[in-house]
């Protein structure tokens, strides 16, 4: 490996290449989409609504959590 130096550097080339596609691969699915889940566009549009509009909007569709809305009395 250290011997020809245009093959060397064709070999490191290939290393950060796929280092690169490999951290891409780890950090979007783990880290940003989670981080997505809290987006929620309806609940966005709604932030100047009265506030009894809001409650049944978020009811019905939820809020930051994941695991809001829907809710039974």
């Amino acid at each position: 490996m250290h011997f020809d130096s245009t093959a060397n550097h064709k070999r490191i080339k290939l290393f950060w290449t796929a280092f690169s596609g490999m951290f891409l691969y780890e950090v979007i699915p783990s880290y940003i989409f989670p981080l997505l889940n809290g987006i929620n566009i309806i609940c966005l549009t709604t932030q100047r609504a009265p506030a009894k509009a809001v409650d049944v909007i978020t009811n019905l569709f939820g809020g930051t959590d994941g695991n809001e809305g829907a809710k039974t009395k």
